[in-house]
């Protein structure tokens, strides 16, 4: 049997478990225990698992050891997250700056044992007319800016403080998205939380439909992990959700039949639903993509191209080469502040950039390199627009 369905199987039985409440399953297959300990790294998922195999005689002592040293490190920074996200929402009340906390630090609360709900970084939806107040009191707290946008996160800004990343969001999706007009209304139809005039939510139906929206995002550019199925999967079991709402919304985002197969397959991982050839396709792919996709399936993502773009492959591996060195004049500006004020000095930053990347960051021109040769896979390219189109997009 194909060693990704065998080691993600078993992945989502324990995942299946644990929300479950149920006695963790063994393998019914020859296990490398150090491999599936690599392969639930790559799903970032490590945390969960050690609830689940702590108590198993199978797992060896070195192989159990980083597991429980995985656990402990995930769950600081869980708890770290979740102190100084605290003290931003308490900042943003004193400093009248509208917000609505997203994703992970939102999902978590629904989980059996919230630290169990790991992220990256926490995620702020701000008023745009409070965008820049509200960096200002990241920075007041000691937040260091991370970086400029480019065309792929041209709605959110990083700013980090010890191991605590805060992606702050103007938009809830990037500014060429198909989706974007739909989501600009995010404010309009959320709840405004009790006890503060200035704290939101969005309304359960349109979490899910958020929620779905990322996963898909994640899914055509580069692969999707099954934790963001786990997502799915414990919205739709734990929120009372007008379904017909959601249903009646999907087709203004494009996403009906995606959901469709979000479903079947969130099935399949935890529930044990039978998988006919189409659904082992997609949970292959899943279970290959890690948590956030590999580099050949983002490549191909991008010849690919989507909404509009799709069908125009040359197209479409012009734009890549051209974005991959034209960032943007947005997140040129913020590498070269000269810019807000003498915008004409725009191609000599350019020659900077290149002669700067060219014999200071060697390494970064390498890295760049390697997934032009990805351009040429032509299966990769075929396998990512066979999947999509067995997603349903």
């Amino acid at each position: 049997m194909d060693l990704y369905l065998q080691y993600g199987g078993y992945l989502s039985k324990l995942l299946a478990s644990l929300i479950k409440g149920e006695t963790p399953p063994k393998p019914n297959f020859e296990i490398d225990w150090e491999k599936f300990f690599e392969f639930c790294k790559s799903h970032k998922v490590e945390n969960m698992v050690y609830s689940q195999v702590k108590n198993l005689s199978l797992v060896p002592k070195e192989t159990l050891k980083k597991f429980s040293e995985a656990n402990a490190c995930m769950c600081v920074a869980e708890a770290k997250q979740e102190i100084l996200s605290q003290k931003i929402f308490s900042a943003f009340e004193r400093e009248k700056v509208s917000y609505m906390p997203l994703k992970g630090i939102v999902i978590k609360k629904l989980y059996p044992v919230e630290n169990h709900r790991t992220s990256n970084d926490v995620d702020i939806l701000v008023k745009q007319k409070d965008f820049s107040k509200a960096e200002k009191v990241l920075q007041g707290l000691g937040y260091n800016f991370l970086g400029g946008s480019n065309r792929d996160n041209d709605y959110h800004k990083g700013y980090s403080k010890s191991v605590v990343h805060i992606e702050l969001h103007s938009h809830l999706t990037p500014r060429d998205s198909l989706q974007r007009v739909y989501f600009s209304t995010a404010f309009d139809r959320a709840i405004p939380c009790q006890n503060s005039p200035y704290r939101f939510a969005m309304t359960d139906e349109d979490l899910y439909i958020y929620t779905l929206y990322h996963l898909y995002k994640h899914f055509v550019k580069g692969g999707v992990g099954v934790r963001y199925f786990l997502d799915m999967y414990i919205l739709k079991d734990k929120l009372s959700l007008d379904m017909c709402y959601v249903e009646n919304e999907l087709p203004k985002i494009g996403l009906k039949a995606f959901e469709k197969t979000v479903t079947e397959l969130s099935q399949v991982f935890f529930d044990n639903s039978p998988m006919d050839n189409r659904l082992k396709e997609l949970a292959r792919f899943v279970y290959i993509s890690g948590a956030h996709g590999v580099t050949p399936f983002y490549v191909a993502s991008k010849f690919s191209g989507e909404g509009t773009s799709k069908n125009h492959s040359f197209i479409n591996r012009v734009k890549f080469y051209y974005d991959s060195w034209f960032i943007g004049r947005k997140a040129m500006s913020i590498r070269y502040p000269i810019l807000n004020k003498h915008g004409f000095l725009l191609p000599f930053c350019y020659i900077h950039k290149g002669i700067y990347t060219l014999f200071c960051k060697p390494e970064a021109i390498k890295e760049q390199a390697d997934k032009m040769v990805n351009v040429y896979n032509k299966n990769a390219e075929k396998y990512v627009e066979n999947i999509n189109r067995l997603a349903g997009l």
